[in-house]
């Protein structure tokens, strides 16, 4: 393999197959050169948006409209949609929770060539003999692109380009390549602290992924990513915040629904509801809690990266005024931080 000045990957080099590759600024493949045994293949990619996922795959050796060799279109539920040939072809991709393609078929809804199968890393596994890291399992993938030896995968519905041209098996992962049978990066992680070491896949794959190889990213609630430290830290902030939780969010909503009822009897009835929530507990309630800005502080998520909390809602209403502020005063917000400022709304 070898990489620019700026550290970035630019070519693969295997036995029968070479492929070149060319970025733009932000690191995205905008071309590749594939030469497999004695055929040289020149692809331009084209994208609508700032994502490194192509919309258009483009045969630079061809001119005319039949140089548009595919316009891939991802659909709500993780589905892609190759439109091939000018649109004769219409290859579906359908994958599994995780956003791996497991399935192709053409448009009348036929199943094409066999399941794919991975192991949790992204390795392919054959669905004949369930082999790992063979020449035939590494290419028993569903062929859903026109690229040759390289199609839409594990983590497919995401256009992550997996290249099994000879004995090339690795994937495109953003800012860098990603080998499933290794379950590493095959180089240093441009941010620092991005992952546990500097070439590691996130270490539970099934819940977390890094789809930029720039950083991990966790794919389910926060409780059940990170290390055995954080997912307890994880587990004590969830148990500790559902105490402040009931308190704040009880209330607001027994005083919110007061108001809706009250203010249906035209303004005599909306001043009775704001005079009952004067002389009741629940305005009182809210503003004890939400004066305690260290205990929100100690459960609020923001006191870690890698916790966030299961009650996450955004919050409006109105609340009686404490402490600094005048007791007869309504708020527009719920909250106040540290240095007494009010805030429109809450977040876990």
């Amino acid at each position: 393999m070898t990489y620019d000045q700026s550290n970035r990957h630019i070519s693969t080099v295997g036995t029968g197959a070479t492929i070149t590759y060319i970025r733009d600024v932000t690191d995205r493949i905008i071309a590749e050169t594939s030469v497999i045994g004695a055929t040289t293949k020149h692809i331009h990619y084209s994208f609508t948006d700032g994502t490194d996922s192509p919309d258009w795959t483009i045969d630079a050796d061809i001119t005319g409209a039949a140089a548009v060799l595919e316009h891939t279109l991802a659909l709500p539920g993780g589905v892609v949609v190759s439109i091939q040939n000018q649109g004769g072809t219409y290859n579906w991709s359908y994958p599994n929770l995780h956003g791996d393609t497991i399935l192709r078929t053409d448009v009348g809804g036929a199943r094409q060539g066999a399941i794919g199968l991975y192991d949790p890393f992204g390795q392919p596994i054959d669905p004949t003999t369930y082999a790992l890291g063979t020449t035939a399992s590494d290419g028993a993938v569903p062929n859903n692109t026109l690229v040759s030896g390289a199609t839409n995968a594990w983590e497919g519905s995401h256009q992550k380009l997996y290249q099994h041209a000879g004995d090339i098996a690795v994937i495109e992962m953003g800012a860098r390549q990603y080998a499933a049978g290794l379950g590493r990066f095959l180089s240093v992680d441009p941010v620092a602290g991005g992952n546990s070491n500097d070439y590691t896949y996130p270490n539970d794959p099934m819940n977390s992924s890094d789809l930029t190889g720039l950083a991990y990213r966790c794919t389910k609630q926060r409780l059940w990513c990170g290390s055995p430290a954080e997912r307890i830290w994880g587990a004590v902030a969830h148990v500790i915040s559902f105490g402040p939780y009931l308190a704040y969010y009880v209330p607001n909503r027994m005083s919110r629904a007061a108001n809706k009822v009250g203010c249906r009897f035209g303004r005599n009835g909306c001043a009775a509801a704001h005079v009952l929530n004067v002389v009741t507990a629940s305005p009182v309630i809210q503003a004890y809690w939400l004066d305690k800005d260290a205990r929100f502080d100690i459960v609020k998520s923001r006191t870690t990266a890698s916790i966030e909390s299961p009650y996450d809602e955004h919050f409006r209403g109105r609340i009686l005024g404490t402490g600094t502020h005048s007791p007869f005063t309504w708020l527009p917000g719920l909250w106040r931080d540290s240095s007494g400022k009010p805030h429109a709304d809450i977040e876990w």
